[in-house]
């Protein structure tokens, strides 16, 4: 870090409401998680926050594996596939959070684990 230049602590949430509000959540705290207070017994939501937290813990290893694999690399679909990601996972948090980012930045500058996959986003709208 440049000495010259401050930092400020700040924070950063995710919401999503998706269908005209049939499906929604946010990422700050367990309320907003369960914003809709029917999806406290939707297993589907519940196998969701799992993946999430499963994706968060082993995205940093499949990166670094395809670095000691010299570059070997697989798609995003192809990974889900292989681990078992819900669809919940996939259509509720993946799909959104990764268009976000590319609102944000250009496709070429994504990290190969998020790279774009017509062939992913075909699987997940089925």
């Amino acid at each position: 870090m440049d000495p010259g230049i401050s930092v400020n602590p700040t924070e950063m949430t995710f919401s999503i409401s998706r269908d005209g509000g049939a499906f929604e959540w946010a990422g700050k705290n367990l309320a907003t998680v369960f914003c809709q207070p029917h999806r406290i017994v939707d297993p589907q939501m519940w196998r969701m926050i799992y993946d999430i937290m499963r994706f968060n813990a082993c995205a940093r290893r499949v990166l670094l594996d395809v670095k000691e694999n010299n570059g070997s690399e697989m798609s995003i679909g192809e990974y889900l596939d292989l681990e078992g990601y819900s669809l919940a996972f996939r259509n509720n948090y993946l799909i959104v959070s990764h268009l976000l980012c590319l609102q944000k930045t250009e496709l070429e500058s994504q990290c190969s684990l998020l790279a774009y996959d017509s062939g992913y986003l075909e699987h997940t709208s089925r």
